[in-house]
């Protein structure tokens, strides 16, 4: 896990003067890259893999290796430009409690889930193992981009990131989202009328739900810092040995990693999808499937869907924690 006491690149100006980031033109311009939904089957290869396991174990896998399986689903998260990681020791405990909840789920035909209690008894124990890891690597501008964004904000060199003030442990919210009995089971029948229209709802039914479960996800307070380019250099070619700088030489009108942090505020995200969005992307990808005899759906459908959901769940920072 990434170290957060770690020396900050030296200065000229304070770091209370630095200008805050501007989230606005972060989330335009794509300096900052997130990945929220789809993490365990974002490509092709992920989808097969997970299907064939569950085939291969009987469909126990879920409960006998949850542990590892949510590790690997939360390091592939990726929030702004960060990962995460999950605790996986003394996971007996969480197989206990998946194995006890999902036998209530089944005999109360989803009510203990609706009501809330599983999420209590289940849900939120996972996210009290989630914490914040170390910078995804540092894409390399090419000289071409270079000179194009000669004077942008920020500099492609600068590579932008989000600084949190802790590793945030217990703070975290992603799998322990619940909208509340009413919501949950509207989202349920919604759902089940999708199955039943063979699908032509689930445009409207993830319309529905991404926005109210993207308002109750927290990732803790922090701030978004620049990278210096001596930095980024090592990030880039980091491994589990690489011990990084960040103690260098820089200046910048913008907080820097590994400053303190001195006006933090919580990351929280927007959904920017609209129905005809949404409808378009289902429909387009319905079309695609027809012309492939099904194997666009069997291999291609999670990366398709969940990188449009991706790219339109926008971060917003607010000064007020509501954890």
């Amino acid at each position: 896990m990434a170290s957060y006491e770690m020396q900050g690149a030296t200065s000229t100006s304070p770091s209370s003067q630095k200008t805050p980031l501007n989230i606005h033109q972060l989330n335009q311009e794509r300096h900052v890259k997130n990945r929220i939904f789809g993490c365990r089957e974002h490509n092709p290869c992920e989808a097969i893999m997970f299907f064939l396991f569950k085939v291969i174990t009987l469909g126990l896998s879920e409960l006998l290796f949850v542990n590892q399986i949510t590790r690997y689903e939360v390091r592939k998260m990726r929030i702004g430009n960060r990962r995460l990681n999950y605790d996986t020791s003394h996971g007996f405990g969480i197989i206990f409690r998946c194995f006890w909840n999902n036998m209530l789920n089944y005999l109360t035909l989803g009510i203990w889930y609706i009501s809330g209690q599983m999420t209590v008894h289940y849900y939120s124990h996972l996210d009290e193992r989630i914490h914040w890891a170390e910078e995804v690597k540092p894409r390399k501008p090419t000289q071409d981009e270079k000179m194009e964004a000669s004077g942008s904000f920020p500099n492609l060199d600068e590579f932008v990131v989000w600084q949190p003030e802790n590793d945030c442990r217990g703070v975290i919210r992603y799998y322990g989202v619940h909208l509340g009995w009413q919501r949950e089971l509207l989202y349920t029948l919604m759902k089940t009328c999708a199955i039943l229209t063979f699908g032509f709802l689930y445009p409207f039914v993830h319309q529905y739900y991404n926005p109210k479960f993207l308002e109750q996800v927290r990732y803790g307070r922090g701030q978004f810092v620049v990278i210096p380019p001596q930095v980024a250099s090592q990030l880039r070619e980091r491994n589990k040995k690489t011990q990084i700088n960040y103690n260098v030489q820089y200046s910048s009108q913008y907080p820097i990693i590994g400053q303190p942090i001195t006006s933090p505020v919580e990351m929280r995200f927007e959904w920017t999808a609209d129905t005809t969005d949404m409808f378009c992307r289902y429909f387009l990808g319905a079309v695609i499937n027809n012309f492939t005899f099904g194997f666009f759906r069997c291999c291609y459908w999670y990366w398709y869907i969940f990188n449009f959901y991706n790219d339109h769940s926008f971060i917003i920072l607010d000064g007020k924690s509501h954890i």
